[in-house]
C-alpha cells in the first residue's frame, strides 16, 4: 500500500501534474519510478551488504545474490531508460532543451550518471562476476568488487538527488 500511495504520488506532482498527456505520462513515470527504485535500493542494498560481511570478517558468500541481482538489475535499467527517454519526448519541446534550459542541462548530468552507473554493473557482470565466481576468496576480486559497488550506489544516488531537483523545477 505505500509503494503505491508513493508511485500514485506521482501521478499529480511534478510534470506528470502540468503535462498534457496526464494518463499516459502517469504510467511512463511509474515505470521509470519503480524501475528506478528497484535498481537504487538493490545495488545500495548489495553494496551495504558486501560491506557488512567484510567488517564481519565474512567478505565472500554474495554470489548468488549478485547473480540473481544482475538479471532484475539489467531490466531495471531497460525500463529506467526507456520509460525516462519517452518521458523526456513528453516533456521537453525541442531537442535544443537539452542544451538551452537549466532543466535540460541538468537531465543531461542525470542521464551521465546513470550511464556511469549502467557501466559500473556491466563492469561487475562482465568483469568482476566471473572473477568472484572462479575465485570467491580473493581479497583483491572482493575489494575491486565492493569499490565498484560503491562506486555505482554513489553515481545512483547523485541520480536521485538531480531528479529530485528536475521534478520540482520548471523547464
Amino acid at each position: 500500500a505505500v509503494v503505491l500511495a508513493v508511485v500514485a504520488s506521482c501521478w499529480v506532482d511534478g510534470h506528470t501534474g502540468t503535462e498534457c498527456a496526464r494518463p499516459v505520462h502517469a504510467v511512463v513515470n511509474s515505470v521509470h519510478v519503480v524501475a528506478g527504485a528497484v535498481w537504487v535500493g538493490g545495488v545500495a542494498a548489495i553494496a551495504a551488504l558486501v560491506w557488512s560481511r567484510r567488517r564481519a570478517g565474512r567478505p565472500g558468500g554474495t554470489i548468488e545474490i549478485l547473480l540473481r541481482f544482475s538479471r532484475t538489475a539489467a531490466l531495471s535499467l531497460a525500463a529506467v531508460v526507456v520509460a525516462g527517454g519517452a518521458m523526456a519526448v513528453m516533456i521537453l519541446d525541442s531537442i535544443n532543451d537539452l542544451t538551452g534550459t537549466d532543466w535540460g542541462r541538468t537531465l543531461l548530468v542525470k542521464s551521465g550518471a546513470v550511464v556511469l552507473a549502467a557501466l559500473a554493473g556491466a563492469y561487475n557482470y562482465v568483469r568482476l562476476l566471473p572473477a568472484v565466481v572462479s575465485r570467491p576468496d580473493s581479497p583483491d576480486v572482493l575489494r575491486r568488487l565492493r569499490t565498484v559497488l560503491t562506486a555505482e550506489a554513489i553515481l545512483l544516488g547523485l541520480v536521485v538527488v538531480v531528479t529530485a531537483w528536475l521534478v520540482a523545477a520548471a523547464i
